[in-house]
């Protein structure tokens, strides 16, 4: 795995569970024969359906175009098999060689599954991709005719979207919260609706709480760049059928909800009717004002 920000990004080995029983065998190297490749999606976890996936950095890439393996800068599919994980499908941007020259980091973000086979994919030089998860195109070196959309954010991709109701939030850095639509196997070509505020680098990876669906909640943390000082983490809550409508911020009586000093990438986790954030040395949990309205 890699770190965060590929600060050390090493070749990745990947241990797997069946049961409960670890299968030792069952691990999936992604760049073998080469260099770097390793796993950070901006701190955004693997995605799973039946398949695992995967999105490495910067590194070697070989595949299709010798008897290799390696697979920098491609988001990978993964099947475990009798003897251990098998690529069963791929994607590699057909500029892989650039980002590989220029620090251009596809692992910089991480997988989202879409309903009913797609996956939603971003870099850090501000490609995002929607791909088909049943046909996802390899390497096409002279363009990118395996994905099925492809779209340009105005700064970097970190971390990952997410999915709710037939519609996508992304937060990508020096950007606004975005909600698209998705319908027929494609997003709107242009937000449905989006927020005023900002996000420096690195933007957010949004949690969506919502009662079925209705009641939807974007969270999001603003956490601080990476080169700056630190500062305290802010909760953001904007509701999921307008993010341009802001519903909470930490902010707004900081003497009582004021969270810890910020660490970078973090996303809040919703359960049981709370949300927490990790912030340096805590972990802050928000939850309803008692006698206010369930």
């Amino acid at each position: 795995m890699g770190s965060t920000c590929s600060a050390c990004m090493r070749s990745m080995w990947r241990p797997a569970r069946r049961g409960t029983r670890q299968c030792r065998s069952a691990r999936q190297h992604g760049v073998p024969d080469g260099n770097d490749g390793g796993i950070w999606q901006g701190d955004a976890g693997l995605a799973r359906q039946g398949r695992i996936y995967a999105v490495t950095g910067n590194g070697t890439f070989s595949a299709g175009t010798s008897q290799h393996l390696d697979y920098g800068d491609t988001v990978l599919q993964l099947t475990l098999g009798a003897h251990g994980f098998v690529v069963s499908d791929y994607f590699t941007p057909g500029n892989e060689k650039t980002l590989e020259e220029t620090d251009g980091d596809l692992g910089s973000g991480g997988p989202l599954l879409i309903p009913d086979h797609f996956l939603f994919v971003g870099g850090k030089d501000g490609s995002v991709y929607l791909l088909d998860r049943d046909r996802m195109g390899k390497f096409d070196p002279a363009a990118n005719r395996g994905a099925v959309q492809a779209m340009k954010a105005p700064g970097l991709v970190m971390g990952a979207s997410a999915y709710w109701n037939g519609h996508v939030y992304s937060l990508w850095s020096n950007d606004v919260v975005k909600e698209f639509g998705f319908a027929n196997g494609r997003l709107s070509a242009a937000p449905l609706t989006k927020g005023t505020q900002v996000f420096t680098d690195p933007g957010a990876t949004p949690t969506i709480s919502a009662n079925g669906t209705t009641d939807g909640i974007v969270w999001v943390v603003e956490t601080r760049t990476w080169n700056g000082v630190d500062r305290h983490a802010i909760l953001h809550a904007f509701d999921g059928a307008d993010v341009g409508t802001e519903l909470y911020s930490s902010e707004s009586n900081a003497a009582r909800d004021r969270a810890g000093t910020a660490l970078r990438f973090a996303m809040p986790t919703v359960a049981a009717g709370r949300v927490y954030i990790g912030t340096k040395g805590e972990v802050d949990v928000y939850g309803i004002l008692a006698g206010k309205p369930q």
